[in-house]
């Protein structure tokens, strides 16, 4: 490496440390990256917990009545088919406890960054 490319690199270096980004620019970059993660572990983490829930949810208010040992399908007792409606029950609430934390959350969201991609 030459002197002349020495002191070019030294000099460009020496250039970058004395400019300073400016705040608009530094905003832009923070903004769409707290957007992007904001997005990402808040909104769509409780998206995909909705999702799971209305599974779960869909299984449980499958009821299987009928027996079939070559199946493996046990009779359910009353016993059984009354904890799984109370399990159905608090499902329900639990789900519509997340949904309105969803929907308060993708407000505060699109209030700050506009709406949600």
């Amino acid at each position: 490496m030459g002197i002349t490319e020495k002191q070019s690199n030294q000099s460009k270096a020496l250039e970058m440390v004395k400019s300073n980004k400016a705040v608009s620019e530094r905003a832009e970059n923070y903004v769409t990256a707290a957007k992007r993660n904001i997005q990402r572990d808040v909104i769509d983490v409780i998206v995909s917990k909705i999702e799971t829930m209305e599974d779960e949810l869909f299984e449980l208010t499958n009821f299987d009545l009928e027996t079939d040992m070559n199946q493996g399908r046990v009779q359910m007792t009353k016993d059984a088919v009354e904890a799984r409606f109370k399990k159905i029950i608090d499902n329900e609430f639990k789900l519509k406890l997340v949904r309105l934390e969803l929907t308060s959350k993708e407000e505060s969201f699109s209030k700050y960054f506009g709406n949600a991609e």
